[in-house]
């Protein structure tokens, strides 16, 4: 059968040719298009949500979507473009395809203008105006100042830049140094609470949370959480009173203290939960420690004399090491 509209070529598709298909297929731009992208972060506004996509690629999906053809057996396709979001207005190059199964793609340039508002989304404008939800307090023991403390502020700054990658709402409203320690001010409460998660495994604290009321929001009420952290940040000689008995710290890891009873020269072992809730308190002096010189040593003692004043000290046990350290308190000497 021969096209109904050429009358050459055979009749592929009601009653047309290919020739006379591909001359029917219309292709139609819109008008001047539009999109709203936030500077800050450039996630662009769809219908009512912004978006935390890649704003180029989001722009030119959303300017092939306006672009119609009156084949409804063709799909349309973007080969190239020369959009750039930056620009305030300009005029976008499409270099469009529409594909048919049957027939050669149809290829179409269209000039296409444009214009690009630039709109801070409710995240940055939470950032930028010290907005926070959770505000997690570093703190210690010892009133000077603590590399300790720092490190674990430096912990939650590198993991909020991770979360902020994945997310407008996680970000760091502001971070305060004080005389006590940190106070790093958080604009969501989940990141709140899975940082003081992961601090309270990696090192021996306690975390207290508290909630004040911020204001009201559409009939709720908005709160404000404080995250206390409590890091003890002693080391080796320090000396802490728990339940009215004197100890020396021994060691610490993340959830046990190690001490040595001072008046019974015995060892004790205390986790979390149990040295917290128990009366406890930091003294602010510490065992001194000395450098210990090996002399001569047996099966059953040893035998060291102090580097500095060359006192020797006999302690019951073989050891091999040619120096330790001893640290004096209360004319006793401990080995940690």
């Amino acid at each position: 059968m021969k096209c109904i509209n050429c009358g050459r070529n055979e009749a592929i598709e009601r009653g047309l040719c290919a020739a006379c298909i591909t001359e029917s297929i219309k292709i139609t731009p819109p008008g001047t298009y539009e999109i709203t992208v936030c500077p800050k972060c450039e996630s662009v506004l769809v219908g009512k949500r912004w978006v935390e996509e890649n704003g180029q690629n989001l722009f030119e999906k959303k300017l092939l979507e306006s672009i119609t053809t009156n084949d409804k057996n063709g799909s349309i396709d973007l080969a190239k473009s020369n959009i750039r979001i930056h620009d305030y207005k300009g005029t976008a190059t499409l270099h469009i395809s529409v594909k048919r199964t049957g027939l050669d793609n149809i290829e179409q340039d269209f000039e296409i203008p444009y214009k690009v508002r630039k709109v801070s989304c409710p995240s940055c404008n939470k950032a930028t105006g010290s907005y926070y939800e959770g505000k997690i307090q570093i703190r210690g023991f010892k009133e000077e100042d603590n590399p300790l403390l720092e490190k674990i502020t430096e912990f939650i700054l590198r993991r909020m830049d991770i979360y902020s990658k994945k997310s407008n709402d996680s970000f760091v409203s502001s971070v305060e140094k004080l005389r006590e320690g940190y106070d790093i001010y958080l604009g969501k409460k989940n990141d709140c609470d899975r940082i003081c998660k992961d601090i309270s495994r990696d090192y021996f604290s306690n975390l207290n949370v508290s909630k004040t009321l911020a204001g009201m929001k559409e009939g709720h009420e908005i709160y404000r959480y404080t995250y206390s952290m409590r890091i003890l940040d002693l080391i080796p000689g320090d000396i802490v009173e728990v339940n009215g008995t004197e100890f020396m710290l021994k060691k610490i890891s993340p959830q046990v203290v190690y001490l040595i009873d001072t008046e019974k020269n015995r060892d004790i072992v205390m986790r979390q939960n149990e040295f917290f809730s128990s009366r406890f308190n930091i003294r602010n002096f510490s065992a001194d420690k000395r450098r210990f010189i090996r002399i001569s040593g047996t099966d059953s003692e040893t035998v060291f004399m102090d580097s500095l004043d060359f006192k020797q000290v006999t302690l019951k046990e073989a050891i091999s090491d040619p120096e330790i350290d001893l640290f004096l308190y209360r004319e006793e000497y401990y080995r940690l």
